[in-house]
């Protein structure tokens, strides 16, 4: 698969992989070229923009990954979605400031209580760096992603 020879794309085989196949054979067997834009037709027979059909499955897919993040982490839905929405302008998932302790649920800092709370703020970062890997370039409240085109 060409994606595997993209740097920039293997981040996002799944989600790639993901979209096509959700495409069932019936819509594929109806793509059509008109005039260069891809086009398929949706259930009730109206032609849809492949990519419009593309950014809808990245947005439903970047919602339903960050709400799993949010519901398996107990984090704060809100404040969760304003630091991914930060990161993606910033180009980056930062750990400096309070930014991810706010939105984390309270713990103790002390006693083996920290060593817990170290290893879930470890984890909840690393999954918010491998969204933002996926998402990067896909998301469009980015003002990063039009800074890279």
């Amino acid at each position: 698969m060409m994606v595997d020879a993209s740097p920039q794309l293997r981040s996002k085989k799944k989600l790639i992989e993901g979209f096509i196949a959700q495409l069932n054979e019936n819509e594929l067997d109806k793509l059509a070229d008109s005039g260069g834009n891809i086009t398929v037709y949706d259930s009730n027979g109206n032609k849809v923009s492949i990519v419009d059909c593309w950014s809808e499955y990245v947005e439903q897919k970047y919602n339903h990954d960050l709400a799993q993040l949010v519901q398996s982490e107990g984090l704060n839905d809100a404040l969760t979605r304003k630091f991914m929405e930060k990161s993606f302008s910033a180009g980056e998932v930062s750990e400096l400031g309070t930014d991810i302790n706010d939105l984390m649920p309270r713990m103790s800092r002390f006693g083996a209580a920290s060593k817990a709370r170290a290893e879930k703020k470890s984890r909840i970062v690393e999954s918010m760096r491998n969204m933002f890997n996926e998402f990067v370039g896909l998301i469009g409240f980015s003002q990063y992603d039009s800074q890279k085109d």
